[in-house]
């Protein structure tokens, strides 16, 4: 019998480039911006390196919670199977729950749908307005664009990761946006995965390697999220939710939350909501991309406090700062986010 699985596979929710927030007017300015650099260059120059780049200090702002023009792209992975039609019915009714959290239906999201059938592409149009929920309920209720025939989880995960590196038909991830994928599927692992040299890429795909793919894209449980809504049979969620291996050779769950299938989806999307909306509150795009060096984080709360953060606090990888989950909603009200880091720039040249 099918083992029922329905798997929410992360997020894209885009954090917003340092352009799109508001930036208090010391770093608003592209003249104070330039202004700033150069002096942060004039004042160490003693750090040039022999490629000629030299070690920057460049100080934003954001407001955390103006979250329109942040990118959300949200991917779902339907199952087209007839065993799952009442479930697609069910989840097709709750388009607007899941944009139900302040805020977060001004976002810049969109949504996109692709069946977890061999060969499939994604739907078009995306869904980019909740005026379009019956064309959501049409996409949802017959995903369907490939070939239906030998179903499994795996190529569930194989489709999901296809439309995320841009190769089922559209390119899906924009730069810097925030990742949800929704995976549909009440089907069982592929037979062939007891022997696993005998199966084709997409029926030996695994967890572990869909997380090594999406961790060239994001970074898992930062700027992508995974959430589950799976069979209430334990064995069968076990499955899914097993430990692999994550980075740094820790073992855990890829997954950020998951619900058993018997939940109330309206429910379910409500709280997927809410969790979405603080990572787009708590994640910022910078202009530069992070050196390494010294970096500081000073949160204003609106009653004129100013906290430190500590570097346990928080994380700066590329060019994207990450407060980590609900610090931010334990300050109370916070006015802005201001962060000072390095980065690489060429050398200035003084003439006397």
């Amino acid at each position: 019998m099918a083992r029922l699985v329905l798997a929410w596979v992360a997020v894209s929710v885009a954090a917003c480039s340092a352009m799109e927030v508001s930036f208090s007017t010391a770093s608003n300015s592209d003249d104070a911006l330039q202004q700033a650099a150069k002096s942060s260059s004039e004042q160490n120059l003693n750090l040039v390196r022999d490629d000629g780049s030299v070690e920057l200090s460049l100080e934003e702002s954001f407001v955390p919670s103006r979250v329109e023009n942040r990118k959300l792209d949200i991917l779902m992975v339907i199952d087209d199977s007839e065993s799952m039609q009442a479930y697609r019915d069910d989840l097709a009714a709750n388009l607007l729950h899941l944009f139900s959290y302040e805020g977060l239906a001004n976002s810049d999201w969109r949504i996109g749908v692709i069946s977890s059938a061999r060969d499939s592409l994604l739907r078009q149009p995306f869904i980019t307005s909740t005026d379009q929920g019956q064309e959501f309920a049409e996409q949802i209720k017959n995903p369907d664009s490939g070939h239906s025939s030998d179903l499994n989880v795996e190529r569930t995960l194989y489709n999901a990761s296809r439309a995320l590196q841009g190769n089922a038909g559209r390119n899906w991830l924009r730069m810097n946006s925030i990742a949800v994928v929704l995976i549909v599927t009440n089907e069982d692992h592929h037979q062939c995965n007891l022997d696993v040299e005998s199966c084709s890429d997409e029926t030996a795909y695994s967890l572990q390697n869909f997380y090594e793919e999406l961790r060239n894209l994001r970074q898992p449980q930062v700027t992508a999220k995974i959430y589950g809504i799976l069979s209430d049979d334990e064995d069968q969620r076990a499955n899914l939710l097993s430990q692999i291996v994550l980075e740094g050779g820790d073992n855990g769950s890829l997954f950020t939350a998951w619900k058993p299938l018997s939940e109330d989806y309206r429910a379910v999307l409500q709280d997927i909501s809410k969790n979405v909306a603080a990572i787009l509150q708590s994640t910022f795009t910078l202009q530069q991309e992070y050196s390494g060096g010294a970096a500081e984080v000073v949160v204003t709360t609106a009653d004129k406090r100013q906290i430190t953060l500590s570097d346990d606090d928080y994380e700066i990888a590329d060019n994207t700062l990450s407060i980590y989950e609900g610090l931010l909603d334990e300050m109370g009200d916070v006015t802005s986010v201001a962060v000072t880091y390095t980065y690489l720039g060429e050398e200035v040249v003084t003439k006397n």
